[in-house]
């Protein structure tokens, strides 16, 4: 896994999440290039169940989108799978 957001992560003031998929490729949640290292369906769907609860969160106000972002992924045995883990900060 590589954490390449992590500057950007640590570099941006505000609210802010970084999820790190194991064995995805950089543009695995786009249809560039083949990521067959890494299911994209479950890449997918992690991804915009994490994007829409950020911005559910910090655009709508709804405060039940915040138990989305604090599941921290496999870091914690958060994913059955062990493929993801996310971090967030407000």
């Amino acid at each position: 896994m590589k954490d390449d957001g992590l500057d950007c992560y640590h570099g941006t003031k505000g609210p802010a999440c970084l999820t790190l998929f194991h064995g995805a490729g950089h543009a695995g949640f786009t249809d560039i290039g083949d990521e067959v290292r890494f299911p994209d369906e479950r890449l997918w769907a992690v991804a915009r169940t994490r994007i829409a609860a950020f911005f559910g969160l910090h655009l709508a106000g709804r405060a039940s989108c915040a138990a989305v972002l604090a599941d921290p992924g496999d870091a914690a045995g958060g994913t059955a799978d062990g493929t993801w883990v996310g971090r967030c900060r407000q």
